[in-house]
């Protein structure tokens, strides 16, 4: 496979340095939050839409399924949009591998409108590890915040509600835990995202109060590095406020945070 490369002089001390695109799978997902996991019943085959289940606690339409299988290092994502005689599910996305019988599937939420205030809530994108992931490591580039709510944004609120008290936290977990971030404010986010495009429902074109912010870690005039994922590592959100219940009028209908990145060669 060709892929995109150019030469950039380091003057410094005279050497080339060759940059090169990956060319490996791309990985776009959100973070979650596992609320069971269970195993397929029975084989799926290529382009197929449907699977039957062998737990369907927490399952319904909008559910988060991740499908994957270590024995064949194969993963993929999709949403519940259908469900037939329980416990068959209608998926939105055709199967891209064909999976056996027996196949993991993690049974997630993306919604981070949770209340965290006494428990804090956390999502993540490889799970705890139980049962064992894939062994695939992961460069996460960049992460997008996308919201809706139920009235205007402004840069002191968080969303549409008032500023948090605790905040969100984005951290990674490989065996000790790192910090990135805690944002309070729509105001934060913007000063650490700088792509903070506010939305407004009065706009014909966007027909909808929230926002939609992103964060990038890989390259040079950015952060600078990526965020590495081994199997039993995991990059994790922190909800420590109140983001379900309303505010007078005000409610947070959707805040999901995606990923974007690849596989590691």
């Amino acid at each position: 496979m060709e892929v995109f490369t150019k030469t950039a002089n380091i003057t410094n001390n005279g050497q080339d340095v060759n940059i090169q695109d990956q060319h490996t799978p791309s990985v776009i997902a959100k973070f979650n939050q596992v609320l069971n996991s269970t195993e397929t019943v029975g084989a799926v085959a290529i382009d197929d839409k449907t699977v039957t289940l062998d737990d369907v606690t927490s399952v319904a339409v909008g559910s988060y399924l991740i499908f994957f299988n270590p024995t064949y290092v194969r993963f993929m994502v999709a949403t519940v949009i259908g469900i037939g005689s329980s416990p068959v599910f209608e998926i939105d996305t055709p199967f891209d591998f064909a999976y056996p019988s027996g196949t993991f599937v993690d049974v997630s939420r993306t919604n981070m409108n949770i209340n965290g205030s006494v428990t804090p809530q956390i999502f993540g994108l490889r799970g705890l590890g139980s049962p064992p992931g894939v062994n695939l490591s992961v460069d996460v580039t960049r992460i997008i915040l996308s919201t809706t709510c139920t009235s205007a944004v402004d840069l002191n609120k968080f969303v549409n509600f008032t500023k948090l008290i605790n905040g969100i936290v984005l951290r990674k977990r490989d065996g000790a835990y790192e910090n990135i971030f805690n944002v309070k404010s729509n105001r934060e986010m913007a000063g650490i995202m700088y792509d903070w495009q506010p939305f407004s429902a009065t706009n014909p074109v966007q027909g909808v109060d929230g926002f939609v912010a992103r964060l990038t870690f890989g390259g040079q005039s950015k952060v600078g590095v990526v965020k590495r994922l081994a199997l039993g590592e995991d990059l994790e959100v922190i909800i420590q406020d109140d983001l379900a219940t309303a505010q007078s009028t005000e409610l947070i209908t959707e805040l999901e945070i995606i990923a974007e990145g690849h596989i590691v060669e």
